[in-house]
This record gives structure tokens, sequence and C-alpha cells, in this order.
């Protein structure tokens, strides 16, 4: 029951990534490296810049690679700067804050939310489906009124009728 709710989450999460790396391979592609942004972990390419954002959607180190895309030491400040030489800029804040905060605490609290709604669904329609010793006594008491002999036997028109005597949680269908 749960598995088409994650695979809706799983998606959104999907078009998250798939938007933040591409815009941070239009925005840090061409900073040069740092401490945390290297030749693993950088935004040059649109898997690079996915498996940069997996570690950072995972809490690891995150901070230090935004600190690495605003270098504005030893780099060159030029439009025309080469790859790997140009400064980082001071949007770095926002894209990396924003990415963090969509990913961690928005949708990993829905896909606990989604969890635990359907777990409350299942255990609902579980409590549902039991049938209590009571009821059991409860239906015997109402086919007593229709076969008082016990033969397990009644007629077809008392059917309606027998769904009609019997209580709550068996009378579920309609005639």
């Amino acid at each position: 029951m749960t598995i088409p709710a994650l695979a809706n989450i799983s998606l959104l999460l999907a078009l998250v990534f798939f938007i933040y790396a591409i815009l941070g391979m239009q925005i840090f592609g061409r900073v040069a490296f740092g401490t945390a942004l290297n030749r693993h972990y950088n935004f040059r390419d649109f898997g690079n810049s996915l498996l940069t954002l997996m570690r950072m959607m995972t809490g690891e180190g995150w901070q230090e690679i935004m600190y690495d895309c605003m270098n504005k030491v030893d780099c060159d400040a030029s439009a025309e700067c080469t790859l790997g030489t140009c400064c980082g800029t001071t949007a770095a804040p926002l894209y990396f804050v924003s990415f963090i905060g969509i990913t961690t605490f928005a949708i990993l609290n829905l896909l606990i939310a989604v969890v635990l709604d359907n777990f409350a669904v299942s255990r609902k329609q579980a409590e549902n489906q039991e049938v209590s010793a009571d009821d059991v006594r409860a239906f015997r008491k109402a086919w007593k009124r229709f076969d008082p002999d016990l033969s397990g036997f009644i007629a077809t028109v008392d059917v309606q009728s027998l769904i009609r005597a019997t209580p709550h949680p068996q009378r579920g269908c309609r005639l």
C-alpha cells in the first residue's frame, strides 16, 4: 500500500535533484577546486553534480562545498575565466541552504508521514476485518430467528431480513 506513495515521493526527489543539478552546473560549473570541491565532488558535469548533491543530502560536509563555491581567493574574477579558475558566487548560501531545506526537512518528513499514514490505514483495515466472539454470538442469535431448528439452511427470501437483523459489523453490504 505504501509503494505508490513512495514512488511519488521518489519522483519528486528525482525532480528536485535534476533541477538542482542543472542549476549547480550553470552556477558553479567553472569554479576553482578547493578543499571539499575536488575532482570527485564538483558541478562540472551532470553525473558529478548528482553525486555532489547526494553527498549533500546525507549531510556530509555540504557547508564545506558551499564555502568552496563562495571562494574569492586565488581565482579569476573575469567573465571569460577558464574552466576551473573562476571565482565563486555569493549566491551559494541560497542554493545550498534551499537544497538542504527541501531534501532533508520537507521530503524526508513527507516520506515519514506517508509511511506512518499508510501504517495507520492498514492497521484500521486489519481491525475492521477482525470478527470478535460477540459478533459471532450476535450472528447466531439472528440466524436462530430464521432457522429455529438449526438445520443450517434458511429460505432465500429471508437472507435480506437476516442481514438487516445482524448487528453493525456484519451488515456491511447493501441489498
